[in-house]
């Protein structure tokens, strides 16, 4: 009997040795720092996933079966290195001007600590990064002005994303205007498809035209007054609507370059589309293409190339033709950044030693 109290008091002290180290604070540390390395290493890892698979099931069922004319494609890609690769060099300079351009005007008054070789430079020091996500370059452009140009971390944001959303209503207004002179189904895209192309392209370029309005109003909005103080929104508060004028044809003529340079490669393939329907499908691709969940638009942006133009060409014309717009696109940008990613590890390089002597 006496063996019964000592055998429930070590099956205790056994329960309680097991539990200690389930509230041991280093532990769950430990447990909570490797969940989020692992959620970060999947959100990382998900974009290339969605590509590899949407590519994969795209190339092995339109490209391989032995109906596909491997001689003629291999052609056409060939062919279209003469019409496609000047454009895109010709483009890579001009929208990296108007870049460098936009952010120059978006200065404060008597700030002239940036000129545009140094616009360009930062702007064109970001482009690796843009494409690995929108995001991720956005913030390095947002890191680097601040060093060259004397403004706030906030107000570099806000800059930054002023311009995408001058682009964002751009391209809706763009492609509102080209739905209007689409033709009843044109590139298999139904009537109210397009209806509805055109509803949400006026909707979104008078949502952000409204919100530039609100910033600048000079009436107060009550509780949101403090909000609109924030150095974030300053180059929308604060820049001259003539420069914003400016801004908006500048940004027009960047879109519109982009597109053109996106039907160049469609007509290098002999994809007899007619002009409205090519804008409007370049302007739908780029939309799905800019979506978060695959690694720089590729497998998703070829799923929407070849859904929308169906009806203009066979599945293997339309792949490769998509394939060469995504690939050679990254490639641009890809080399111009790294021409001028010296630019960013200087910086960043440069940022950490002042972080370093502040700590000493």
């Amino acid at each position: 009997m006496s063996r019964t109290p000592n055998s429930g008091s070590a099956a205790r002290d056994v329960v309680e040795v097991a539990e200690e180290p389930l509230s041991d604070p280093a532990l769950r540390s430990d447990q909570i720092a490797t969940g989020s390395r692992l959620k970060r290493a999947l959100k990382f890892l998900l974009p290339f996933a969605v590509s590899g698979g949407l590519l994969v099931w795209l190339i092995s069922g339109q490209l391989t079966g032995p109906e596909v004319d491997r001689a003629k494609l291999l052609d056409l890609v060939v062919g279209s290195l003469v019409i496609w690769v000047p454009v895109f060099i010709a483009y890579g300079a001009f929208s990296l001007l108007l870049e460098a351009y936009s952010i120059l005007r978006l200065m404060p008054d008597g700030n002239h600590s940036l000129t545009l070789w140094t616009a360009a430079r930062i702007k064109a020091a970001s482009y690796l990064l843009y494409i690995v996500s929108y995001a991720v370059g956005a913030g390095t452009l947002s890191f680097l002005l601040p060093r060259r140009a004397s403004i706030s971390l906030a107000h570099a944001a806000g800059v930054v994303a002023l311009i995408a959303g001058f682009d964002l209503a751009t391209l809706a207004l763009v492609t509102g205007v080209s739905a209007l002179l689409l033709q009843s189904g044109a590139a298999g895209i139904p009537q109210e498809w397009i209806e509805r192309i055109l509803g949400l392209g006026g909707l979104l370029a008078a949502c952000i035209v409204l919100g530039v309005a609100l910033l600048r109003a000079r009436r107060s909005l009550g509780p949101l007054d403090r909000l609109r103080e924030l150095s974030l929104f300053r180059a929308a508060r604060e820049t001259p609507p003539r420069r914003l004028v400016e801004l908006a044809l500048v940004r027009f003529a960047f879109v519109c370059g982009f597109i053109a340079s996106m039907c160049s490669v469609i007509y290098a393939f002999r994809i007899e589309v007619p002009v409205p329907d090519a804008i409007v499908n370049v302007a739908l691709v780029s939309a799905v293409s800019s979506l978060p969940i695959a690694f720089a638009g590729l497998g998703t942006g070829q799923a929407a190339f070849v859904y929308l133009l169906k009806d203009w060409a066979d599945p293997g014309t339309l792949i490769a033709c998509s394939l060469t717009m995504s690939v050679g696109m990254i490639a641009l940008r890809g080399l111009i950044g790294f021409i001028f990613s010296r630019e960013f590890a200087l910086e960043a390089l440069q940022a950490a030693r002042q972080e370093s002597q502040e700590g000493n």
